[in-house]
C-alpha cells in the first residue's frame, strides 16, 4: 500500500482482515466494480456514492424513532441503562477478590518462570551454583569488584524466628 496507489483486496492482507475483505469484495466491489483485485480511488468514490441516499435514510429513520420515544421514552431508556450497568458493576465488584487472586498467581508463575533465567543474563553463569558458594560471604554478594547486600521483606513477624537463620537482613512490614 502507498499513497495514490490502488488498495489490493486479496493480495498482502493481514490474515485476520482476510475473511472479511472477501466478504466486502464479494458483496460490495463485485456487484458495483466488476471482480477486481484492487479498488481504486475512484471505484471508492462510485461505493460512497451509492450507498450515501441508504445512510441518509437510515439516519432519517433513526432520528424519527427517537422523535416518536419523547422525553419520558428516552429517560425510561436511560435509567433501565443505568440499572444494568450498576448490575454489572456490583458482579464485577464481587468477583474481585477472584481477580487478585489470579493477579498473585500470575506473579508467581513469572517469576518461576523467569527468576533464574533472568538472574543467570544479570549475572554470569556459574554463580549460583554449589561449586562457587564462596562469592557468597555471609550477607553479602560480591560481584567483581562491588558487594551487594542481600536483603529479603518478610511480611509475617511471626516467620522473623527462623528468617533470621538465613543470614540476610530482613525488613518486616
Amino acid at each position: 500500500m502507498a499513497p495514490g496507489k490502488p488498495l489490493p483486496l486479496s493480495d498482502a492482507l493481514n490474515p485476520a482482515w482476510a475473511e472479511a475483505m472477501a466478504r466486502f469484495r464479494a458483496e460490495v466491489v463485485k456487484p458495483l466494480i466488476n471482480d477486481s483485485d484492487v479498488l481504486t480511488e475512484a471505484a471508492w468514490g462510485k461505493i460512497i456514492a451509492t450507498f450515501t441516499p441508504y445512510d441518509i435514510g437510515w439516519r432519517r429513520k433513526l432520528a424519527r424513532q427517537w422523535r416518536n420515544l419523547g422525553c419520558s421514552g428516552i429517560r425510561a431508556i436511560l435509567a433501565s441503562g443505568k440499572e444494568t450497568i450498576t448490575a454489572l458493576i456490583a458482579k464485577d465488584k464481587a468477583l474481585e477478590p477472584e481477580a487478585n487472586a489470579i493477579a498473585v498467581v500470575e506473579k508467581l508463575i513469572r517469576y518461576h518462570r523467569d527468576l533464574y533465567g533472568l538472574l543467570n543474563i544479570l549475572f554470569p553463569s556459574g554463580i549460583f551454583t554449589a561449586a562457587k558458594k564462596s562469592r557468597f560471604s555471609g550477607r553479602h554478594f560480591i560481584f567483581g569488584q562491588r558487594a551487594c547486600d542481600l536483603c529479603l521483606t518478610v511480611e509475617d513477624p511471626a516467620a522473623r524466628d527462623h528468617a533470621g537463620l538465613s543470614g540476610t537482613y530482613l525488613s518486616v512490614l
